[in-house]
């Protein structure tokens, strides 16, 4: 079998897909991994095989970013429709060269079903995690609609097998049928030391923002002065706190602050979470989800708009979001110490870990896959 990966033009796209890749591989079949040039490295270091469909070097909204949260994902989804567009033709000269048997990608990669479709193989869809993608797809279908019109198309084609990486207690009662799989993180690593995969005395929590901060800013994450201002009102309540932020950026975070309470850097957010007590984000689908797998609680500082996707989690009582408009010190501290003194959090979190490690391993997925492709 010859499985095609689509991904995007961030690292946190290519995470999510990254396990049923290599399960892929490790299985027999041959695979490659499509995306632009913006994250061909990122999936080379993950031991993957990347082939350029674009020629972005990174993923870059426009600078005038509407404030309202449904024209935001209309935007968003107009971005990733761009992408798909400008990169048809390559991915027709890729499966000229090396045609695929099977063809996956994520929930905005529409290029993956598209492609399917043109080839008459069937197509896969693995969401990142809890976002459901459709809230991007009217901005999408715009800027798609000649490409649906040249296939003979009204609407983008569902997918063979779509996948659903949710523990059972998240799951939605009137959602279609959806092929269960065991989220395994995707995260790069680097070389460890030992205070990441062991505890020390005190309670620690790991503060993110995404894999795409920046000094200057970028779209649905926190500033580095704004991480900076957090983790030193995290650490008075005397925990240590970890900033898993890109390596470029870390120095500058650090700046002024105790760097024996407070680390940062490329964290291997699988190797840590596992050792903490509360994790700090923004919201992010893969880190929500790897955060799950490790049974910690979740405080959200949500950036993205919401689609009221982590509202699950909330109800469920493992995790509390703080809206954009609420993300004040006070706040902030405040919920740590509710999350961190109060084992409700901890206890919940757990059991959806466990019913996470209870689900179907990515290789058993191979197997439906394999099953498709047969016929």
């Amino acid at each position: 079998m010859k499985a095609l990966f689509i991904t995007g033009g961030s690292m946190a796209t290519v995470f999510p897909q990254a396990s049923l890749a290599r399960a892929a591989r490790d299985a027999g079949h041959e695979i490659l991994m499509a995306a632009p040039d913006s994250v061909t490295p990122v999936i080379a270091k993950a031991g993957l095989p990347p082939v350029s469909i674009s020629a972005r070097k990174k993923q870059q909204f426009p600078q005038d970013i509407p404030d309202d949260p449904a024209a935001q994902m209309r935007l968003v989804g107009r971005w990733y429709a761009d992408v798909a567009v400008e990169s048809v033709d390559l991915l027709l000269d890729l499966a000229t060269d090396w045609r695929p048997d099977i063809v996956a990608g994520g929930g905005m990669f529409h290029t993956a079903s598209l492609l399917a479709h043109r080839l008459a193989v069937p197509s896969v869809r693995q969401p990142w995690g809890m976002l459901d993608s459709g809230e991007y797809d009217a901005g999408a279908t715009e800027r798609l609609r000649p490409l649906l019109g040249e296939l003979g198309l009204d609407r983008l084609p569902e997918p063979d097998l779509p996948i659903d990486v949710r523990p059972p207690s998240l799951e939605s009662p009137d959602e279609p049928p959806a092929q269960k799989m065991r989220w395994i993180p995707g995260n790069l690593q680097r070389p460890l030391e030992r205070w990441m995969y062991t505890r020390g005395e005190r309670r620690r929590v790991f503060l993110t923002s995404g894999s795409r901060v920046t000094s200057e800013g970028t779209l649905h994450t926190m500033t580095v002065d704004f991480l900076r201002d957090v983790a030193q009102a995290i650490a008075a309540l005397g925990t240590e706190v970890l900033v898993a932020v890109p390596d470029d950026v870390a120095s500058e975070l650090l700046t002024g602050l105790d760097g024996e309470q407070i680390r940062a850097g490329w964290l291997p957010m699988d190797i840590v979470a596992p050792t903490c007590d509360l994790i700090v984000h923004h919201a992010g689908t893969g880190t929500s989800m790897t955060a799950m797998a490790a049974g910690v609680p979740e405080l959200m500082l949500r950036e993205p708009p919401s689609l009221g996707e982590m509202q699950p989690l909330i109800e469920f009582g493992n995790a509390i979001e703080l809206p954009k408009g609420e993300h004040t010190l006070d706040n902030i501290v405040s919920a740590c110490d509710e999350m961190l003194s109060n084992p409700t959090y901890r206890e919940r979190a757990r059991i959806l870990a466990r019913e996470i490690a209870d689900l179907p391993l990515p290789s058993e997925v191979v197997g439906v896959m394999e099953k498709l492709v047969a016929g």
